[in-house]
């Protein structure tokens, strides 16, 4: 999906399923709170194997944009009539703990929507940066890519406040991409990105549209038992 880019990345490859809900109660019912990392119930007639590694995208009706967790297929239920709906039972990553109590939070009332604006995708892009005060090239990988910025894994992280400059790893594609650290935690940082300049608006918008499309074609649709809260 990042042909059109022209460069080569390796970007996630692991399948998302689409978790839709149209009130706070909804989720609640949903949601698996006796594991210890947490889960979610997914509606629907899946094709996905008991122990295969997926991504759930979490959409609450009103509330923007969506959350990405990752998860591990724990069960696959048939359907047993209108109160036992096909689905599948995903255990959250122990990664997603803070995420996982954000929505239990939510769902029952005491937690509001807050955070990010716009939809962020989750892929997987090599990259090579440097920090505006140094000249040693450093790798690293983009993940969770977004309109404003994306989430860089990186040994050690540059610390908060630090501009990164970005290029894809093979750098033979667009203009070298200034990003500000936002936060920062051992290996992970929150960039924004700096689009002053016209060039870098426009190859990051191409970087965000390539996400987007690599995403939609991992979503796995439910063939047949609805989606939560939804039918």
């Amino acid at each position: 999906m990042f042909d059109n880019l022209g460069v080569s990345v390796s970007v996630e490859r692991t399948k998302i399923v689409a978790a839709s809900f149209a009130s706070r109660e909804q989720l609640a019912e949903a949601l698996i709170n006796d594991l210890d990392e947490g889960g979610i119930f997914v509606a629907g007639e899946h094709s996905l194997a008991a122990g295969e590694s997926v991504q759930v995208l979490v959409r609450i009706d009103g509330v923007e944009p969506g959350i990405v967790m990752r998860g591990n297929v724990l069960w696959r239920r048939l359907a047993r009539g209108p109160k036992a709906p096909a689905g599948i039972g995903v255990r959250f990553d122990a990664s997603e703990t803070s995420r996982f109590q954000f929505l239990h939070q939510f769902a029952t009332g005491r937690g509001a929507a807050q955070g990010r604006e716009g939809s962020r995708y989750p892929v997987s892009i090599p990259i090579a940066f440097v920090l505006s005060a140094d000249t040693s090239v450093r790798s690293g990988t983009l993940i969770d890519i977004s309109e404003t910025g994306a989430l860089l894994h990186a040994k050690p992280a540059p610390m908060v406040g630090q501009v990164v400059v970005v290029r894809l790893r093979d750098g033979r594609s667009g203009p070298p991409i200034p990003l500000r650290v936002i936060w920062s935690q051992r290996d992970a940082a929150g960039l924004g990105v700096l689009a002053d300049r016209s060039d870098v608006r426009r190859f990051w918008d191409r970087v965000v549209a390539a996400a987007r499309s690599d995403v939609d074609a991992r979503l796995v649709r439910p063939t047949g038992g609805g989606v939560n809260g939804n039918g």
